[in-house]
């Protein structure tokens, strides 16, 4: 059975859910008061989620490792100027006081009058790539010019429909097939490669295969290959993408092979990230399979 316009469209709670890297919106204040996060199985890091929410029995700033506070507040900083993403590397401590690195990409978020709601990220478990590991620090250079001008209004509950668009990665559904067919495609999109969303989706007017590079067309296949064959295997990849202008963008996309929750047909999830503003993590186009910590 083919996915079609027809069918329903896919929930965007389902694709956060699905990601191999905890989803969040949080608060720019001393506790960085976490307000909506989504991860795989509900938890990450031996914690559960849903403790973190309003600080219901947790603070997120209790988790940070002590030394690497000052990158959580320089990342935000830098937020707070409009870059888009900030990258760092940090550290945390686990349910048992381990500490672990993280990738944090994020960015402010700001209502129509230029007011910050909040701070709206992605996190990737490093244990999991060790190859991303490196120096504890804000990756993103100041004054970098990717200024992210995009506004929007509150809603009354935080939810995944509403956050799914205003993330720093892009997030898409694609089929196994020779095109890569988006079944959904929401974020930054735009930003990130000059294409709509809805240019994206279902291969109305561009189809996932023609923004590849092509020197990269055979990672690229493979990556979707590995990825879907089981339903559960975990990737990242770094590859080049060439933007409706014409130049080429340096990609980094963390995906999980999963099947569509209405066609079952074979697929994967994935958040993108334009490594633009991160240049320590670009280079040799090359996929990683994600460990297990």
């Amino acid at each position: 059975m083919n996915a079609s316009p027809n069918d329903p469209p896919m929930d965007a709670q389902w694709v956060l859910d699905q990601l191999p890297l905890v989803t969040f919106f949080c608060e720019n204040d001393e506790y960085y008061t976490i307000r909506y996060a989504a991860a795989s199985g509900g938890g990450a890091f031996g914690y559960k989620l849903t403790d973190f929410i309003d600080n219901r029995n947790r603070f997120a700033v209790s988790a940070l490792e002590r030394s690497d506070l000052r990158v959580m507040e320089q990342a935000a900083e830098q937020a707070l100027l409009g870059t888009s993403p900030v990258v760092a590397r940090l550290r945390i401590r686990d349910v048992s006081d381990r500490p672990l690195a993280l990738l944090l990409m994020l960015h402010g978020v700001f209502d129509r009058s230029e007011k910050l709601l909040g701070l709206a990220g992605m996190a990737v478990d490093l244990r999991r790539v060790p190859a991303l590991d490196g120096e504890y620090e804000v990756l993103t250079p100041r004054g970098h010019d990717a200024i992210w001008t995009h506004k929007t209004e509150p809603p009354a509950q935080i939810n995944a429909e509403w956050l799914v668009d205003l993330l720093p990665l892009s997030t898409y559904f694609a089929e196994n097939d020779p095109f890569f067919t988006e079944r959904f495609v929401r974020g930054p999109i735009y930003r990130q490669l000059g294409y709509t969303p809805e240019q994206m989706l279902d291969g109305k007017k561009m189809i996932g295969a023609t923004v590849i590079d092509p020197a990269d067309e055979d990672l690229a296949d493979d990556h979707v290959e590995e990825t879907s064959r089981s339903g559960t295997v975990r990737t990242a990849v770094r590859l080049h993408a060439i933007h409706a202008k014409g130049h080429q963008v340096p990609m980094l996309a963390f995906t999980q092979g999963v099947r569509h929750p209405v066609t079952f047909k074979p697929g994967l999830v994935g958040a993108v990230l334009d490594l633009t503003t991160a240049p320590q993590l670009q280079g040799k186009s090359r996929m990683w399979r994600m460990l297990e910590p």
